[in-house]
């Protein structure tokens, strides 16, 4: 039997792993207690606002880097005061900072396939382990030896308003993390070398690229057709991703991509990286059309073919079906807490 999940990250900002995770309890506390903990201060208020009122969240507000203690002794804490069945982590460094009695409770999800500082003495912390990917699943067991359960990612299918028409001048949209990693340089490069064609491009999302990429578009001259729209909540996604034509996800490295799914969720076209984590997602380019990692030149090849031909409203319906079976949060949500029932159970 179930008593309580505890969700544990160090920082709740933007991101991927941070919009997954209020999906995830927002379902996980219709069924059962739910609880999220914040370590760190780095929070995004708006993001907290979209979690349901029953879910517990405690935030520590740790300083990140602070060599304080008692932020940790207070997780430790408050773990042991909650006794939950399950503690599930979303970092591979918490369980390090609890005590060995926490850990045969610990779980961990691996939300990409960037190594870093992994190492295999700090997975090996965790009772279980959670792919998001096959290409996640593949790197724990090549890097680590560490086996570890696939369980993909999900998105509310249902919330998503569908596209229902293509614009004259196309519109083009590109959600994420402004960080290198994310590839916004590939698609201003790309677009720049189209720049005869018609389009519209947006960027949603903030961080450390911003200056750099606004200072690109100003020496491309391309300001008048590219629109820097800042972080937007996934209810403005849910309602607005429609009316875009193409989604354009150009990723170096990606474990998984959640805006891939969404933008499937609400038939719009994808061009992605063939990068692991998005060939893997779009079944090696049957859900999308994918170029070759890295290069812009290829990625402007493929933009322009889009850009030139008519949108098959079928085929992305289809997409959308094809994803909705595999990539729904209640899936997830489902298969989560039957993982926590066997541990409750052993």
């Amino acid at each position: 039997m179930i008593s309580r999940v505890a969700h544990i990250v160090w920082g709740f900002e933007t991101g991927g792993i941070e919009t997954m995770l209020v999906n995830i309890v927002n379902y996980q506390v219709i069924s059962t207690n739910v609880t999220l903990i914040v370590i760190n201060d780095k929070v995004n208020n708006a993001l907290l606002q979209r979690i349901d009122p029953r879910v517990e969240i405690i935030l520590l507000s740790r300083k990140v880097g602070s060599r304080n203690p008692m932020p940790l002794i207070r997780l430790n804490t408050i773990l042991l005061q909650l006794r939950a069945t399950a503690i599930h982590c979303h970092s591979y460094t918490i369980a390090g900072y609890l005590l060995p009695h926490l850990r045969r409770r610990c779980l961990l999800t691996i939300h990409t396939t960037f190594i870093g500082g992994m190492t295999g003495k700090a997975l090996r912390k965790y009772k279980r382990i959670y792919a998001i990917s096959k290409a996640v699943q593949s790197m724990l067991r090549e890097q680590f030896a560490i086996d570890s359960k696939l369980i993909y990612n999900g998105v509310d299918f249902k919330r998503f308003e569908s596209r229902k028409l293509s614009h004259d001048t196309p519109r083009i949209v590109q959600v994420g993390r402004l960080i290198p990693e994310k590839g916004h340089n590939l698609s201003l490069a790309a677009l720049w070398a189209l720049r005869d064609e018609r389009w519209q491009f947006d960027i949603i999302g903030s961080g450390e690229q911003e200056a750099h990429l606004k200072l690109l578009v100003e020496q491309m001259e391309i300001g008048d057709r590219v629109h820097f729209l800042g972080n937007r909540s996934q209810e403005y996604l849910f309602e607005n991703l429609c009316k875009y034509d193409i989604l354009l996800q150009p990723s170096i490295v990606e474990g998984f991509g959640l805006t891939v799914v969404e933008a499937m969720a609400a038939n719009v076209a994808v061009i992605a990286s063939d990068v692991d984590g998005l060939s893997e997602v779009t079944e090696g380019g049957k859900y999308a059309t994918l170029f070759h990692s890295g290069d812009s030149d290829a990625l402007a090849t493929v933009l322009e073919h889009m850009l030139r031909e008519p949108i098959d409203d079928e085929y992305l319906y289809n997409i959308r079906s094809a994803a909705l079976d595999k990539f729904d949060i209640r899936s997830t949500v489902k298969q989560y807490l039957t993982e926590y029932e066997n541990i409750a159970n052993q």
